[in-house]
């Protein structure tokens, strides 16, 4: 039977910074403190490989899962785990081993965080058997929770906080079907689809995009004609996601306006 936590998250930080976290697979991992990423499943042959060998990452890993700690017994356990996935609820991921399966969910937002973790352990005689059924548990409240209240400041581009959260390779139609989920899960921010001899621009506030823009050479398409472009395009392209402070837009430009007089 699977053993389900909530756990809260609070700082001083934003929306964005938070999830910035979890949207960074090899981030996430390090934080959990017992989670290591080994290989990437690379869709192009459905082999997990190193990172420098892959040509086309799958969001699915082989990792490692460290039980105990250094001052006292320890062993690894080698297994698998999947994210980030998106959806309108949130982020979440899910990994298994030989001995448990787990799942996270995180819901973002301003300054703070709330993390669900469903585990569910198969019988074993192994002695750390109860420090593996505490595992999850452990990283939400030991380690996530204290490394997302201290988060700091975002990033600051020209007097304006972007916050990077998603980068992604991947073929054009699925990466339109990705920018759909961002929408909804970014709330406030910008998106970029780049391609070869194209790029794809759309600001969003609160989950409703406002902008769109579609350039390939001398030709620029704004509007709702910037996604039927787009949709049109083939071959693989970069997506990018960041998070912006609407609140600290308006009054940078105030600022610049009484500045200019």
């Amino acid at each position: 039977m699977a053993k389900i936590i909530t756990v809260e998250a609070k700082g001083h930080f934003t929306r964005g910074s938070a999830l910035s976290v979890f949207l960074d697979p090899h981030r996430f991992a390090g934080v959990s403190g017992h989670i290591s990423i080994l290989k990437v499943l690379d869709r192009k042959d459905g082999l997990y490989k190193d990172l420098d060998s892959v040509e086309d990452g799958e969001r699915k890993y082989s990792v490692a899962y460290t039980f105990g700690d250094p001052e006292n017994k320890m062993s690894l356990s080698l297994g698998y785990m999947s994210g980030p996935n998106l959806s309108a609820s949130g982020v979440s991921y899910d990994g298994e081993s030989e001995s448990f399966k787990w799942s996270l969910s995180a819901q973002a937002e301003e300054a703070r965080v709330i993390i669900e973790v469903s585990a569910e352990y198969r019988e074993s005689r192994n002695p750390l058997r109860a420090q593996r059924q505490e595992l999850l548990e452990h990283v939400a409240r030991s380690h996530l929770v204290p490394y997302l209240s201290k988060l700091p400041p975002q990033l600051d581009y020209a007097g304006t906080s972007l916050t990077p959260l998603f980068s992604y390779r991947g073929e054009v139609g699925e990466l339109i079907s990705k920018l759909r989920d961002l929408v909804m899960e970014i709330g406030t921010g910008v998106i970029s689809v780049k391609g070869k001899g194209f790029h794809f621009v759309a600001s969003m506030i609160n989950n409703q995009i406002t902008y769109m823009k579609f350039t390939e050479g001398s030709d620029v398409t704004v509007g709702a004609e910037a996604l039927s472009k787009l949709f049109w395009v083939k071959g693989r392209a970069e997506i990018s996601a960041f998070h912006v402070q609407i609140e600290e837009v308006m009054i940078n430009a105030l600022f610049r306006t009484q500045l200019a007089k």
